[in-house]
């Protein structure tokens, strides 16, 4: 079943990506993973991405969005190629979108965004300690049971502010961390931590779909993580999951 599940996400999203990735293809892969996994244990709510630029990420997870979810976009503005592409999908699945031309301070934001809570949380906006402290803070707990917060650039040496201030806020925090691929680090509720620690151990062979995975277990602040390599690459993708 989560293979299945990841062929369906991966597929439709392929019909939409321009012949690029806009993102590592490791990445793809494990956002397909988890999508599907949050897909058969059917856990259901909106998404939510602050830092879209050409919406790379933005189009994979709007094709884990079912009939009653939606997926909210913050960024300064909608770039061309975001546009572009938006313009290919399906009246339906656009309308599911709600993107909000600000940064991720604007204080109106609390009305429209805070209010809600999401079961998938892509951070990936101003990368300085203060910047992602604040959105770390604001947006990282937004969450219902089961729901995953995606910290972007996270041990990635041009971006020293992303790792300090996750250090700073993840102690104090309600969420913990259980998987590292690409840079990109996978957390959610400190009570859910042993359910996708265990789902991961459990269907992580399945990712192999996408290239060869090798993954060993570490401990990050105090909590168990999985810590994950797969051998993806734009050029396997491309002809990959009929």
């Amino acid at each position: 079943m989560i293979q299945n599940a990841q062929k369906n996400i991966f597929n439709k999203y392929i019909v939409y990506r321009d012949g690029n990735y806009p993102f590592p293809a490791e990445s793809v892969a494990v956002f397909c993973f988890l999508l599907s996994i949050q897909a058969v244990e059917r856990i259901s709510g909106p998404v939510l991405e602050l830092g879209v630029e050409h919406g790379g990420t933005a189009f994979l997870l709007a094709q884990s969005i079912e009939h009653n979810e939606k997926i909210v976009l913050v960024d300064l503005k909608k770039s061309e190629r975001f546009k572009k592409t938006f313009e290919k999908l399906p009246f339906e699945l656009q309308s599911k979108f709600i993107f909000f031309e600000t940064n991720s301070r604007n204080p109106n934001l609390d009305n429209v965004v805070t209010s809600d809570r999401f079961r998938f949380i892509h951070i990936d906006a101003g990368h300085s300690k203060s910047d992602v402290l604040h959105d770390a803070k604001r947006f990282g707990e937004l969450l219902i049971d089961k729901g995953v917060t995606c910290f972007d650039d996270v041990f990635e040496i041009r971006w020293p502010g992303v790792t300090e201030a996750l250090f700073e806020f993840l102690p104090k925090s309600r969420i913990s961390p259980f998987l590292i691929v690409n840079r990109k680090l996978y957390c959610c509720k400190d009570k859910d931590h042993s359910f996708y620690y265990k789902k991961i151990l459990h269907y992580i062979d399945n990712v192999s779909t996408f290239g060869n995975v090798r993954f060993w277990e570490e401990t990050l602040l105090g909590k168990d993580l999985i810590v994950a390599k797969i051998d993806a690459r734009h050029s396997m993708l491309d002809g990959l999951i009929k």
